[in-house]
């Protein structure tokens, strides 16, 4: 049920780097303490009708980059940048404390777990238990799923 929309209409953009848009947090959360702009490379706009956006594009439809939600036990952060954890941009301050919270927020604080989906990539096999997984990878899609 994601929607995005690669047409970002927003007017924030970073002064001394105009082509980097910026994304302000929507809601006090765990992931926007001490966050006050994340900067954005390859932004765009992601909508869901049960989750709500944390931090958004301002403008004139206030679109979200980052939504969060929980599932069951879990926790799910959904972001349509993932440019904004790359090394070049851990050289901006919000940037930087967002992938530190991302992490403390995953992982519910020290010790806990944090499984990362990324690039592409398909789910295929059984779900929700119809048929029992034979490999910790297959276990891993299972979960996740």
């Amino acid at each position: 049920q994601f929607q995005r929309e690669p047409r970002v209409d927003a007017p924030s953009r970073a002064p001394e780097l105009p082509e980097l848009l910026l994304a302000r947090p929507r809601l006090v959360h765990p992931l926007t303490e001490g966050v006050d702009t994340l900067l954005t490379n390859i932004p765009v706009a992601l909508v869901h009708p049960r989750l709500s956006p944390l931090f958004e594009f301002a403008g004139p439809s206030a679109q979200g980059l980052l939504l969060v939600g929980q599932i069951g036990a879990g926790k799910l952060v959904a972001c349509r940048d993932p440019s904004v954890l790359v090394n070049t941009m851990m050289r901006f301050p919000g940037n930087r404390r967002f992938a530190r919270n991302l992490l403390d927020f995953l992982a519910n604080g020290h010790g806990g777990r944090v499984t990362m989906v990324y690039g592409d990539f398909t789910v295929r096999g059984s779900y929700r238990g119809r048929g029992r997984p034979r490999t910790r990878a297959r276990e891993a899609v299972v979960t996740l799923n």
